[in-house]
């Protein structure tokens, strides 16, 4: 088992893939690169493996290519001190209203709510949400985990999106902050992969069933909340 950064991994497959060789069985991250594997024809695929048939549509290739692990929910989150659970907005259309302006915060790349916006409502009434949210004169953010610190620190109320267990590890830490879940709220994973030169082919086959079961999910959830 190796930890490290998704595009470090994946700079790492691709280098051993132009050489002809490959040392890696299974990969969890490297989403960066995974179009440029799944190109270049080095993933194996899963599609017959038992898990697949449960796993949901939106998160596995519908060739069969990867799966997603390691989901991310992105939720609004707020300064439990500056504004009670009964105030905070529950919908995009109580964020929009005028009551809001200049309290909140949205991250300055979008991507982590606005195209699942686009994907739910389609383009007209995402982009017509987009441009209230924006005449709120949000603070932008510039990274999420700083985001968060400003938000603890009660420079405005609150903030779309954060990922959940960016707020659990600042709730570990005693911070005023709290969530709700707005409609709809995105959700995102890491693909998952076997590699279709797998140096123990078997053994990676064998460590997917378990992963994906019920007890390999479990002591994949608990062994992350200590990483």
């Amino acid at each position: 088992y190796t930890k490290g950064i998704g595009t470090d991994f994946g700079d790492r497959i691709l280098m051993e893939a132009d050489s002809g060789i490959c040392t890696v069985d299974f990969v969890n991250g490297a989403s960066s690169h995974l179009i440029t594997m799944l190109e270049k024809g080095l993933l194996k695929n899963v599609s017959d493996m038992p898990f697949m048939k449960l796993w949901p549509n939106g998160a596995k290739d519908p060739k069969g290519y990867w799966f997603g692990m390691t989901p991310t929910y992105w939720i609004l989150a707020y300064n439990s001190k500056l504004i009670s659970a009964a105030e905070v907005p529950k919908s995009y259309d109580e964020i929009i209203n005028p009551k809001w302006k200049g309290q909140f915060a949205i991250e300055e790349r979008p991507d982590h709510w606005f195209l699942g916006l686009w994907l739910a409502w389609g383009p007209e009434k995402a982009t017509r949400t987009l441009e209230k949210v924006i005449a709120n004169k949000p603070f932008l953010g510039k990274g999420y985990s700083a985001t968060g610190e400003l938000l603890v620190a009660g420079q405005f109320k609150l903030t779309i999106p954060l990922q959940d267990y960016k707020i659990v590890q600042f709730r570990e830490k005693k911070a005023p902050i709290d969530w709700v879940p707005l409609r709809p709220t995105e959700i995102d994973s890491q693909p998952a992969q076997i590699m279709k030169k797998a140096p123990n082919p078997h053994a990676a086959e064998l460590f997917t069933t378990w992963l994906t079961s019920r007890e390999g999910q479990e002591a994949y959830c608990k062994a992350s909340a200590k990483a």
